[in-house]
């Protein structure tokens, strides 16, 4: 939470790799809700907007909660995070 903006990004690619996910949306998932809100709180930082939803509730699963990344934060997210695996022509979109 203290850390420099690199290693703050660094820490954010690297949860995003693990988990996270491209679609036509930019989420992060995890059953820590504390988690996640320092993930928001990371993000906020950077100022990219973001949203926590949940608790989502699916059959034989442990509720977990989703930050999402608004749509208009797309790009920006891109370029700041610039993911290593999870890109946006591997998973059918473009930014």
């Amino acid at each position: 939470m203290k850390g420099t903006r690199t290693t703050k990004l660094r820490f954010l690619r690297g949860f995003f790799e693990g988990d996270g996910t491209i679609s036509n949306r930019i989420r992060f998932f995890s059953t820590n809700l504390n988690g996640l809100k320092q993930i928001s709180f990371l993000l906020n930082q950077l100022e990219i907007k973001n949203k926590i939803n949940g608790p989502i509730i699916k059959r034989e699963r442990k509720p977990f909660y989703e930050v999402y990344i608004y749509q208009s934060e797309r790009e920006r997210f891109l370029n700041k995070l610039e993911p290593i695996t999870k890109i946006p022509d591997l998973c059918g979109g473009k930014f």
